[in-house]
């Protein structure tokens, strides 16, 4: 893969304050989001995620083994560089500032600790931490998410040992989109409105808990020997940023997407009735539904999600679109909800409770439109009048569901009703798919 070091304009160069070392993000440089810390190493195009030995006075292994108290022995430090979780946490930050008017202070970006053994590291610097499979240790007291603290004290507590390394242990220093604080409890599976963490102090926070997987970034592992825990952090020096395999498409947006002002979230454009894509989506239908309107939703940050986790899906699966199984599925929802679906896609903590969730506990899909239809809901201002989402889906491999699953067993990416001919489709991850048409539809009897 070839790289090329950028120099940033200084007009595109924003300096962050509240995070040790100083962290610079390009912004309004074109296609920022794909320029890289300028420390990563080269990486082969189809190399998933790469773990770089720091040396021991290197700028970014002093600064890191510095945050650990006297009596951490740090045997080593690890730069985790991993393109595709760089990218997501990059447009998650990006769309952050955007709906906050670029406030820094409002988007409170911490370097944080999480523990763990040197068996999860592998699969954590690879997909991240998942509240569904990591957590489970602490207790979960202050709300079901992903666990980080200030204190490396506290993180040691959760930091393991192996059998081959019986004496040190092991601890991710992240990067963590904090955002406003609430007070936690253990029934919670996301923030409250208005908030992005949950915390065990409003005040004086020590534990943070996070909902979504592209609020935070494993940058460094950290090894420690015995009284606690081995650490890595990135120093984040200045802005100079690699363009890594740019031009490669992965930002491109649909050509029949109409332009958007930069600070636009989203777009909702009313399709021509004759148009190609009315009719390509008003014919899924059955007879006896009438069409009233279609809208084509332009999301460019949800877009981006959904194409990076389609890229990464087929580098892991050689490129196989039959192993990627990519499908337009239904979505039955109401008016009311419109808005949040468009902007922040659907969230199984928030939707989907009406369909009872006996095939797992995520977002349910259907090829079924008469099935979608009975979860569409009219309004009082168009009380004859149902909407449904026609979504674009990554399905994957499918497995048998049950209601007590919170993901797909390994080696599967959704769960269904029937696994030879399923109709019904349970996703876990929200950039698994794109909302990408909202039909309003009346139905004659």
């Amino acid at each position: 893969m070839n790289s090329a070091i950028v120099k940033s304009p200084p007009h595109t160069v924003l300096k962050e304050s509240g995070m040790e070392p100083p962290f610079y993000a390009i912004v309004n440089a074109g296609e920022g989001r794909l320029h890289f810390p300028r420390q990563w190493e080269p990486m082969p195009k189809e190399e998933l995620v790469k773990r770089v030995a720091l040396q021991r006075l290197s700028h970014e292994y002093l600064l890191a083994s510095k945050r650990l108290p006297q009596n951490f022995t740090v045997q080593g430090v690890e730069r985790v560089q991993n393109p595709y979780l760089w990218e997501m946490y990059q447009n998650r930050r990006d769309l952050f500032l955007k709906q906050n008017d670029r406030d820094l202070k409002r988007l409170n970006e911490k370097y944080l600790w999480h523990g763990t053994s040197r068996e999860n590291l592998d699969n954590i610097c690879e997909r991240n931490l998942d509240w569904r499979r990591h957590g489970i240790n602490v207790g979960q007291i202050y709300g079901q998410g992903t666990y980080f603290t200030d204190d490396p004290l506290l993180a040691a507590r959760y930091a393991q040992s192996s059998p081959s390394h019986r004496n040190e242990k092991c601890m991710l220093l992240m990067r963590v989109l904090v955002g406003k604080c609430a007070l936690g409890n253990g029934s919670m599976t996301m923030p409250p409105d208005g908030y992005e963490t949950t915390a065990d102090n409003v005040l004086s926070p020590k534990i943070f808990v996070k909902y979504h997987d592209q609020d935070y970034y494993p940058e460094y592992a950290m090894v420690k020997s015995p009284p606690h825990t081995v650490l890595k952090e990135s120093g984040m020096e200045p802005p100079f940023y690699a363009i890594v395999n740019a031009g490669e498409g992965r930002l491109h947006f649909p050509r029949q997407w109409e332009p958007m002002p930069k600070e636009e979230l989203v777009k909702r454009v009313a399709l021509q009735r004759l148009s190609h894509e009315y009719l390509l989506a008003s014919k899924r239908l059955p007879q006896n539904f009438t069409v009233q309107g279609v809208e084509r939703v332009q999301n460019p940050y949800l877009w981006e999600m959904y194409q990076n986790r389609r890229d990464l899906f087929l580098k892991q699966h050689d490129r196989d679109l039959k192993r990627l199984n990519e499908k337009y599925l239904w979505h039955g929802t109401s008016r009311e909800n419109l808005d949040n679906i468009c902007e922040r896609n659907l969230d199984w903590r928030r939707h989907g409770i009406n369909v009872g969730q006996i095939y797992g506990q995520g977002t349910y899909f259907t090829d079924d439109p008469l099935l979608a239809a009975r979860y569409a809901q009219s309004s009082p201002s168009h009380r004859n009048e149902k909407c449904m989402l026609l979504m674009r889906v990554l399905v994957g491999k499918c497995a048998l569901g049950n209601g007590s699953m919170t993901m797909p067993p390994d080696g599967y990416e959704t769960t269904a009703d029937n696994v030879l001919s399923p109709k019904i489709f349970v996703k876990y991850h929200d950039q698994d798919y794109y909302p990408e048409y909202v039909l309003y539809f009346t139905v004659q009897q």
